[in-house]
């Protein structure tokens, strides 16, 4: 039995069986039933909506959010769009994942475009370089605007990495780094 389902019995149970007009407590009782069913289709059907919208969700958030190679041992993560905690999360895994399996020994973040949600995010990005960082790759960011740049400062530990204006500064950089 549904939740919707026991509260419809429930409220059943409290009608009273004498005083009411002949019909009205089965009326009373049809009409809760058939609510109960209605709330319980409503539910399920939630419930697959929000399944369906995590999903896509994903499916969004690895697509938007590409690791380009621009060099033979150079990444490029352009982000674009609004990123928050969780969409920083899976980026991380996607980024360590390919990191490695490239032998990466760069990683240049562009967020020419990205609208970073909260200091969480900001938060999950330095984790990022300094996970970078344990493993030997280089981390650079480029395209930092100033309501960012604000949003980076609020973080209590410092991003500690290079800073470019654009990304072609930032791919200048990493070649004269690779030449050392």
């Amino acid at each position: 039995m549904s939740e919707w389902s026991g509260r419809a019995m429930e409220l059943v149970a409290k009608l009273p069986s004498e005083g009411l007009e002949p019909g009205l407590r089965d009326e009373l009782v049809a009409t809760l039933r058939g609510l109960a069913v209605e709330a319980d289709m409503a539910e399920l059907t939630l419930e697959a909506r929000e399944e369906e919208l995590a999903a896509a969700r994903e499916l969004l958030a690895r697509r938007s959010y590409p690791l380009i190679q621009v060099q033979i041992d150079v990444l490029c993560l352009p982000i674009v769009g609004p990123v928050d905690a969780s969409i920083m999360e899976q980026i991380i895994e996607e980024v360590m994942g390919t990191v490695v399996a490239r032998r990466a020994r760069w990683l240049i973040v562009d967020l020419t475009g990205a609208l970073l949600g909260d200091v969480i995010a900001a938060d999950a990005l330095r984790r990022l370089f300094r996970m970078l960082r344990l493993i030997g790759v280089r981390s650079a960011l480029s395209g930092v605007s100033p309501t960012l740049a604000q949003t980076l400062v609020q973080m209590s530990t410092p991003l500690d990495i290079p800073v470019h204006r654009s990304l072609a500064a930032a791919l200048d950089a990493a070649k004269r780094g690779a030449k050392r």
